[in-house]
């Protein structure tokens, strides 16, 4: 059972504006916030202690002293030869340097996949190496949390960029319900996950209403990973796969 203080939060979030006109009203967000402790025994690989975390287990980026931008990130298979001229078929991590005006240096936040132009073009920067995950100690972190997400549905998250704002280092999940959904099943679904990943995984929860001057909620992160939504990580996910122990 979901404690009753967390449930009356969701519940007092979606009700501060569930009779507004509006199809957004009565919006919810979650922060699950989860302690330095749960993940402990989960392996991780960094390039260097000068890197700043950008996607977790996936991009980092470096300023170095001389102007230019370095970048390591995990780049899927393209139609172009992998590393060694053979057909690309697995994952591999990149390594590359742009000049600080590089076009590319964006994508290591979001879209690493667009480095793979740089084997073609290298106007904007250069490849130091490329490695499949297979061969690099970065594939004990990835299967680590492909194997919790299969087992669990969810992916806790960790970014530098929100280290200040949730405590230095610590995992985390965004999660939301929205009324063009299906606004009351959402809103049990997003309090049935809440309390379980506060049982399971001992997960603070901070719940955000909608705001109708922004449009947002008032959660300081915008995007929901798990949301009701059937075509994107879903609440359901979590809830189909809850396990007694993890």
């Amino acid at each position: 059972m979901t404690k009753p203080s967390i449930a009356a939060g969701i519940r007092r979030a979606h009700a501060a504006t569930a009779r507004l006109n509006d199809p957004e009203a009565g919006t919810v967000s979650l922060l699950a916030v989860f302690g330095h402790e749960v993940f402990h025994d989960a392996p991780t690989w960094s390039p260097g202690e000068d890197f700043q975390l950008l996607q977790e287990e996936r991009s980092w980026i470096r300023y170095r002293s001389d102007g230019r931008i370095e970048g390591v990130a995990v780049v899927y298979p393209k139609a172009q030869p992998a590393h060694d001229g053979r057909p690309w078929t697995q994952d591999e991590v990149w390594h590359v340097l742009f000049p600080s005006s590089g076009n590319y240096v964006g994508d290591l936040w979001d879209k690493a996949h667009r480095l793979s132009w740089l084997a073609c073009d290298r106007r904007d920067g250069r490849v130091i190496s490329r490695t499949p995950t297979s061969r690099h100690p970065l594939q004990h972190a990835l299967r680590y949390w492909e194997e919790f997400e299969n087992r669990h549905g969810f992916y806790p998250r960790l970014l530098d960029s929100g280290a200040a704002l949730l405590g230095g280092g610590r995992r985390w999940l965004s999660l939301k319900c929205s009324p063009y959904q299906d606004r009351y099943s959402g809103l049990e679904e997003l309090i049935a996950a809440a309390g379980w990943l506060q049982r399971r995984f001992g997960a603070r929860i901070r719940s955000y209403r909608w705001d109708p001057r922004t449009r947002q909620t008032t959660s300081p992160y915008r995007y929901a990973h798990l949301d009701a939504n059937p075509y994107a990580g879903t609440l359901g996910d979590v809830l189909r796969r809850r396990t007694p122990r993890w």
